[in-house]
């Protein structure tokens, strides 16, 4: 027979966790060089539950080569409420196919008893310190980080500490070996030539580069990379204050750049760089900063978008960041959404505007250090036709921290101009701003929730409605699905009196659309919001800023920020294609964590979000008909969200409505037969949509949810 391998280890809890009663988030891996057949959750050595596979584990396969096999993450939600005030021994277990069989050593969990706040803060504290000594090996650093995040974690459910607060851990980026130059296509110049060739007539481009200080190395990087493009039709204006024009005179004599090149300059960079618009002479203007590098098929490749379609008004590519001559953190971009532009400028660099559009919007008002974002963000006013190159096309040179300060304010302007009320502060850890949009309205919002018995978990959900909810105008439908419990039944009626709350009976089979359906149908607001029984306010603005984001031009539906009880991710946002069909962007990022590129902060048009916390207009929701009742549990959001895209509606991510999600505990995951039916129907109807999510890079992982390259 040949030989088996199992391994099987457990991430979290970790050992002496103390966890208030609630849910208890179970994870780990499992790797098998044959099929897994069973994992499950042991409690004192009894099977208390069985583990549910999620997202394979390249990395775990990885450090067991050269031995085949498949890893895969485990997880599962377990209700610690029978276990109130008592200490479990817990650990996980797995088979595979030819019957071997590995269980993890079991780990001490400590159940909060009732009352026990003030001792867990302590015991939390406790931890806090011992966990201060540096890690002795890169073994007891994952074990250490794990633990400090985790309790971390539990200490702010407990405290409740602020947003405002929180520390920032930074952004997370891919590991080392993929941070490389990523291009997509690396053709010889003899091929670039024989594309160009191909081309009807190239477009005339002008570069700007623009620099606020004359650092002579970097500016003659900039040029030389100008002078290597495989392009003809392309002229250079250098854009400085006065004082620095001598200086800038001097470096291009020095360099003699291969294309045609002038300075202009002006009392301040503003002046400089309008002057610079007004004496080009190209069909598309673009620029860059002094140091940035352009590869040389860089023209090539924009240009040939540009042929495809004449109404293009702006095209831009991918970028990475220059670091100590070496190329690194590459940004692979989504397409084209407005709401993205406010957060941060990330569809400037490398980028060719119309002319005629850059000559309507250059009005900069903002500061020099803003100059081209307020110019981008006044063009993405004028409804441009808007296409994104996937390749990055430029190497760019950090950007200076004083720019962040004028950033704030040419988006400050923005939001005025397009008569939007909000909050607009700077994220130097990312590099962008956080908006925090308030409705110029108070449209009545009603609030639905479907619900049977688990009153414990009900009752969370709607006092966190109740004490933390700003928006003035909503109310709560609860839709009773055939509750039994005497103790739920009771608190249903008590509701009933309450002026915020009114309690619908609907007693058929479960069917998660069609009770949604049915409730929706019977409201008489204009907006309704989808929200799971199972997840727990936090930030009091949460609605405010999703009806505002509502009400952006041509959004049919606007999804929040959840978190998992152990306070990482559960949705910032739906991927289409990765697992299958869609799964979770970001998914286990610890919370404070900015995300790719700071996405997890910002508002975004996404290709869907999770019904556990969705907003629509009414009558967007009966337009497109509701959640599809074939689909009872599972993906009945991501066929919703398909359908509103379908028919020109856009879905909006809004990071400042957070919410805990202590996912599916009432009515528990499907991964049975019912599972499998309606992820086929979804392969069947949406196959082709499925393959290419417009807000995620072709290049990133389809098997991972963190936003690595793919492989």
């Amino acid at each position: 027979m040949t030989e088996s391998t199992v391994k099987v280890y457990l991430e979290y809890p970790f050992a002496g966790c103390y966890h208030l009663a609630g849910s208890l988030e179970v994870r780990g891996w499992a790797f098998a060089s044959h099929e897994i057949t069973r994992a499950d959750v042991l409690i004192d050595g009894e099977v208390v539950a069985p583990l549910e596979r999620g997202d394979q584990r390249p990395d775990v396969v990885r450090a067991h080569a050269p031995r085949p096999g498949s890893a895969w993450s485990v997880s599962v939600s377990l209700d610690l409420e029978q276990w109130r005030g008592k200490t479990l021994q817990l650990s996980l277990r797995c088979a595979d196919r030819l019957g071997a069989v590995k269980e993890t050593v079991p780990v001490v969990v400590s159940v909060a008893a009732r009352g026990d706040r003030p001792r867990l803060i302590e015991f939390l504290r406790g931890r806090f310190r011992t966990l201060r000594r540096v890690p002795r090996s890169r073994g007891e650093a994952a074990g250490w980080w794990e633990a400090w995040r985790s309790g971390l974690g539990e200490y702010r459910r407990v405290r409740r500490v602020g947003r405002h607060e929180r520390p920032r851990p930074p952004t997370r980026l891919v590991p080392a070996e993929e941070r490389e130059l990523l291009v997509a296509d690396a053709l010889a110049r003899e091929q670039l030539r024989e594309r160009l060739s191909l081309q009807r007539r190239a477009p005339t481009v002008t570069l700007v580069v623009y620099a606020a200080q004359i650092d002579e190395v970097a500016l003659t990087r900039s040029l030389r990379s100008a002078s290597a493009l495989v392009y003809d039709a392309v002229d250079v204006v250098i854009a400085v204050p006065d004082v620095l024009r001598d200086r800038a005179l001097a470096t291009l004599a020095a360099v003699r750049p291969a294309v045609p090149t002038k300075v202009v300059s002006a009392p301040g960079l503003r002046e400089a760089f309008g002057t610079a618009i007004h004496v080009t002479s190209g069909e598309f203007v673009g620029w860059l900063g002094s140091g940035d590098v352009l590869d040389e098929g860089a023209l090539v490749v924009l240009a040939e978008v540009l042929q495809q379609a004449d109404s293009v008004d702006w095209v831009y590519s991918d970028e990475d960041r220059l670091v100590g001559g070496k190329l690194r953190e590459p940004f692979l971009k989504p397409d084209w959404s407005a709401e993205l532009l406010f957060a941060q400028p990330y569809a400037l660099h490398l980028a060719l505007l119309r002319r005629e559009l850059v000559e309507r919007c250059l009005v900069p008002d903002g500061g020099d250090g803003a100059v081209v974002y307020d110019l981008a963000l006044r063009a993405a006013e004028c409804a441009p036709s808007v296409r994104h190159v996937p390749a990055v096309l430029i190497h760019r040179v950090p950007a200076a921290p004083a720019d962040l300060a004028a950033a704030v304010r040419v988006v400050r302007a923005a939001l005025r101009r397009a008569n939007l009320r909000g909050r607009v502060s700077p994220r130097p850890h990312w590099g962008g701003q956080w908006v925090e949009l308030e409705p110029v309205a108070d449209p009545a919002v009603t609030i639905v929730i479907p619900t049977r018995d688990r009153i414990e978990m009900l009752r969370r959900c709607v006092r966190s409605v109740l004490r933390r909810t700003r928006y003035p105008n909503w109310s709560i439908l609860i839709v009773d699905n055939d509750s039994r419990d005497p103790e739920t039944l009771a608190q249903l009626e008590t509701w009933r009196q309450h002026p915020k709350i009114a309690v619908r009976h609907d007693p058929r089979p479960f069917n998660y659309a069609a009770l949604n359906n049915a409730a929706v149908a019977a409201c008489g607001t204009p907006l309704v919001l989808l929200l799971n029984n199972d997840t727990e306010v936090i930030a009091s603005g949460w609605l405010t800023g999703m009806v505002a984001w509502l009400y952006r031009p041509g959004v049919g539906a606007v999804g929040a920020r959840l978190y998992y009880g152990d306070d990482t991710v559960q949705h910032a946002g739906l991927t289409l294609g990765v697992g299958g069909v869609a799964s979770h962007g970001h998914k286990r990022f610890a919370r404070g964590d900015p995300g790719y590129f700071g996405l997890i902060e910002s508002a975004r048009e996404v290709s869907a979000v999770t019904a556990a916390c969705l907003l629509l207009r009414s009558s967007t929701y009966q337009e497109v008909g509701g959640l599809d009742e074939a689909l009872a549990v599972a993906y009945n959001d991501v066929d919703l969200c398909l359908r509103l895209r379908s028919r020109g509606w856009r879905i909006l991510y809004a990071p400042q409505a957070e919410l805990w999600h202590y996912e599916s505990i009432s009515r528990g995951r499907d991964r049975g037969d019912r599972f499998a039916r309606e992820r086929a129907l979804m392969l069947e109807r949406w196959g082709d949509s499925l393959r290419h999510d417009p807000f995620y890079h072709p290049r990133l992982s389809r098997t991972s949810v963190d936003y690595r390259v793919a492989e």
